[in-house]
Parts: structure tokens; sequence; C-alpha cells
């Protein structure tokens, strides 16, 4: 379908033309979509203990086409230093939300999320509540013979920390029932103490 030159319609775009400005259009309010999501992961891991750039560098990688990055491309699309997102991805590797790869041939290091993050951090945590658990309940021994007064917080404590344990031990279990997914496999991470 061509433009009509000698009519009144020589300024109508062609068919395909008005298919490209449309996918620009819906191209723009993607990556604009994409660069929120992105800001509020930031400000939302921050109420988490992470830096908001850590935050928005997890956003980044979560919504990463394709899923391994580089600091090159981690620092133009979150338009940042290459420095900031160094230390980002740092912490995000030592709390065990991104990986670093390389590629054969290629010096610059990659980035991507640990495939089934999600779920290992949930194993982390019961990991924590356990250890806790197990600590509040040696407090409570060493004070066995106090007055009740004195052993309450302790009490709270050991009760809380048991519970959460548990409740958390179930959930992932109801998790690993219902995902069938086969790329998201647990590898157990390795315990700090005997069970």
């Amino acid at each position: 379908m061509s433009v009509d030159t000698n009519s009144d319609n020589a300024d109508t775009p062609t068919k395909p033309q008005a298919d490209k400005k449309s996918d620009k259009a819906s191209d723009k309010d993607s990556d604009k979509a994409i660069a929120e999501f992105i800001e509020e992961m930031g400000i939302t891991y921050e109420n988490f203990g992470l830096t908001r750039m850590e935050g928005r560098l997890l956003g980044a990688l979560l919504v990463a086409d394709p899923p391994e990055q580089s600091a090159e491309d981690l620092a133009e699309t979150l338009q940042a230093s290459r420095g900031s997102i160094s230390s980002a991805v740092r912490r995000l590797e030592a709390v065990g939300l991104s990986l670093r790869l390389s590629k054969p041939g290629e010096r610059k290091d990659y980035f991507r999320m640990i495939p089934n993050a999600w779920n290992q951090m949930m194993h982390r945590r019961v990991t924590a509540m356990t250890a806790l658990h197990e600590l509040m309940e040696r407090g409570l021994k060493m004070v066995q013979d106090r007055p009740a007064q004195g052993k309450r917080n302790l009490e709270e404590a050991v009760a809380f920390y048991r519970f959460w344990e548990e409740s958390l031990d179930l959930l992932i279990s109801h998790w690993h029932a219902g995902n069938t997914n086969p790329d998201d496999v647990f590898v157990p991470l390795p315990s700090n103490h005997d069970d």
C-alpha cells in the first residue's frame, strides 16, 4: 500500500508505517513501565535493608532480556556508574540473589539472577530461624531456676521462633508440592550445624 500523492490523503501514513509507529509507542510505554518497576524495586528493597541501588539492580536483573547482563549493560539501564553497579552486584552475590558468569573468549563478567533464588533465600531464612530458636532455647535452659519474670522474654522468644521455623518449613513444603517447573530445582545450601 502506498500514499497517493495526488489526493487529499497525501499525508496519511501507509498501513506498515502506522504499524511501526504503533510498535514504537508500545515499546516506549513498555520501557517506561519497566523503568518505573526498577525504581519501585529500589525504594521497596531499601525498606528491607538493601541500598536503593541494590534494589534497582535486582529489579533490572529480574526483567533483563537476555538474562545475562554485563556491568556496562546494567550501568546503561540504571543510568549509574560502574562503581555503584560493582558494589551492588557484590552485595546481591553475597545474599544469594545474583550470579557472576563469564563467557568463553570474553574478558568481561556477566550477571544474572540465580535460578531458584527466592526458594534459596527462604531456606536460608528457615536456617536462621532454626539457629535463633536453638539459641533462645539454650538461654532459657540457663535461666530455668529463676523466677517466672526473668524467663518470660526468653519463653516468648522460643515460642516465636518455633512458630516461624515450623511455619516457614510448611510453606516451603507447599511450594515444592505445587511447583512443577523443571528449571526450578532446589539445591540445598550447606548447613553450618549438625541436624
